[in-house]
């Protein structure tokens, strides 16, 4: 069976690349390394993309949540969680809008164990919640 040109001479053409290579360790070696480093920093630059962009969160209806950041007067570029006075404002100024608003806080402190007197107190970081922010995500507390 006759192989087309167009075949024939691709096939040629990787034969004469590999004899290029292979007389030239060297340079084959950092082509090959070159080559690598693209595809991982490409891997992992999309593995991020992906995962913290593009993945939609694991709640029902995620695609409608909204999370609210207040930006301080002097501080461009930060992000503060809402009081709670701007909470309410924004749940009196919104509830034509949105069919829950609640706000959640970040807290964070040392804890300790006292049943252990001994014990280390261990650093734990959390969040406070108002009761509708469980049920704009569909879940149940303890």
């Amino acid at each position: 069976m006759r192989r087309p040109q167009v075949l024939s001479q691709a096939i040629q053409d990787v034969r004469y690349g590999g004899r290029l290579l292979a007389r030239h360790p060297g340079a084959t070696a950092i082509i090959v390394l070159s080559l690598a480093l693209g595809i991982g920093a490409n891997t992992v630059v999309f593995s991020l993309v992906n995962a913290l962009l593009l993945q939609t969160l694991p709640y029902p209806d995620s695609d409608r949540l909204v999370s609210v950041w207040f930006t301080p007067p002097r501080q461009p570029g930060q992000r503060a969680p809402s009081s709670p006075g701007s909470c309410i404002d924004i749940r009196e100024r919104t509830e034509q809008v949105f069919q829950h608003v609640g706000c959640y806080i970040p807290v964070s402190g040392n804890v300790s164990d006292p049943a252990t007197p001994n014990a280390k107190p261990e650093w734990l970081q959390g969040e406070m919640y108002e009761q509708p922010v469980p049920d704009a995500i569909g879940v149940k507390p303890p």
